[in-house]
């Protein structure tokens, strides 16, 4: 029996979609579904409550033999996480810890040195430390002292058609997809709609994606924008309506600062978009310059101005690198995700 301890959509995000793929690989299972988003702080607390009781009823209950869960990098979220590392580090049980995330090292290094060594201690006790990046890997490696890591790489959904348009037109397509809030690059992207306004790029600038609880700054900020005809809000977008808005974009940006392999960015290029991103510490492995550009969104937004006014005149150049992000994309493919996948679970 197999215990899976992962966000499972709604509401739709990466991660979520991910742990719902990883999910439906296997029979024989019980899962405990850890999709908080925007819920308030009081209904976490209480649903920490829950998810204790639920997690050692189905440990008592039933003969699991591996456990599958995704590492939180917030203080009530380590807390629900530490009864799972404590039957990995005492039984012989296989656990599987899946990070979605870039920032592990960094969270674990920030904690109380105390709590801090006793965490690293029971990650020791995981057969598979699984990030998305190499690079990921190997900082936890070298930070942490975690030699139990792998790289599984995310992959495209396989159920979706993506679709490139490679003709150009005089009105250059800028996008941003996301959850928004502040850590996703949001007010980055809409400091750059203001630069290019006043440049002689003629474009359509639009947002998709669901605006976070802590996120109400940046929804008024984007709302009246939308009221100046500066951008083009969407809400959230899925389906035949997210492809026909990735294959009509050429520049998908995203400003995200705490991003490290996100999906959005492989069904971007899979779209033939170009690809503009934060040069944060991993997306310079992840963005190829045949294909995109990586910036210091907090203090270069004329260089990403002058990036997409060079290909003003120049259509030739924008369906080359259009052509080099579906080329790349297809490395991602879901086939090779559940080969690895499959092969952790069952490894003796």
């Amino acid at each position: 029996m197999k215990l899976f301890i992962c966000p499972l959509p709604p509401p739709v995000h990466g991660q979520a979609n991910v742990s719902q793929d990883t999910v439906d690989l296997f029979e024989n299972k019980v899962i405990l579904d850890t999709n908080y988003t925007n819920m308030t702080l009081n209904k976490k607390v209480l649903y920490f409550f829950s998810y204790i009781v639920e997690f050692w009823y189905y440990i008592l209950r039933y003969n699991i033999h591996v456990i599958y869960f995704t590492p939180s990098r917030s203080l009530l979220g380590v807390l629900r996480d530490i009864p799972v590392l404590l039957v990995g580090y005492f039984s012989p049980k296989k656990i599987i810890a899946h990070n979605h995330g870039g920032d592990f090292d960094s969270f674990v290094n920030g904690l109380n040195p105390v709590f801090r060594k006793l965490l690293i201690q029971l990650y020791s006790g995981c057969d598979y430390l699984v990030f998305p990046m190499k690079q990921i890997a190997e900082n936890s490696r070298n930070t942490l002292g975690l030699l139990n890591t792998v790289t599984v790489p995310n992959y495209l959904d396989r159920n979706t058609n993506y679709v490139a348009d490679f003709n150009s037109a005089e009105t250059i397509q800028l996008l941003f997809m996301s959850n928004i809030l502040k850590t996703k690059g949001i007010n980055e992207f809409m400091d750059l709609i203001a630069q290019v306004y006043k440049s002689n790029i003629t474009f359509q600038a639009k947002i998709a994606g669901s605006f976070m609880k802590e996120a109400e700054q940046e929804k008024a900020r984007v709302l009246k924008s939308q009221k100046k005809d500066l951008i083009s809000y969407l809400g959230f977008i899925s389906g035949n309506e997210k492809i026909e808005e990735l294959s009509k974009c050429d520049f998908f940006i995203l400003p995200s600062y705490s991003e490290s392999f996100g999906i959005v960015l492989i069904e971007a290029m899979a779209s033939g978009c170009i690809i503009i991103t934060s040069n944060n510490k991993y997306h310079k492995y992840l963005i190829d310059n045949s294909f995109g550009r990586t910036f210091d969104f907090q203090n270069n937004i004329k260089g990403v101005v002058d990036f997409v006014e060079s290909f003003k005149n120049n259509p030739k150049k924008m369906v080359e690198m259009k052509k080099a992000a579906v080329k790349e994309a297809k490395k991602y493919d879901f086939g090779s995700y559940k080969k690895q996948m499959v092969k952790l679970f069952n490894e003796n």
